[in-house]
């Protein structure tokens, strides 16, 4: 991946906050949302968005019927 658009960026930004892309695409993701001001604003919103959530829901669970029914889809029996 060389030179990467606006449109790869944001197709890769959850893998790439999730901690999930690899050591090449994160510098290059890293790279472009540094030097692109579009880029770096919905980076910055899903960063906040994520630090408001995680504080939200801290200590929550999700009722037992919605943790079976997506366990089931995950598994991919329904």
């Amino acid at each position: 991946m060389s030179e990467v658009d606006c449109n790869v960026v944001l197709e890769r930004l959850w893998i790439f906050l999730d901690g999930e892309a690899d050591e090449a695409m994160c510098r290059e993701l890293e790279a472009h949302i540094e030097a692109c001001l579009h880029c770096r604003n919905h980076a910055d919103f899903e960063r906040r968005l994520r630090a408001v959530i995680q504080v939200k829901c801290r200590g929550e669970r999700a009722p037992l019927a919605l943790r079976a029914a997506l366990d089931r889809l995950l598994s991919g029996s329904q």
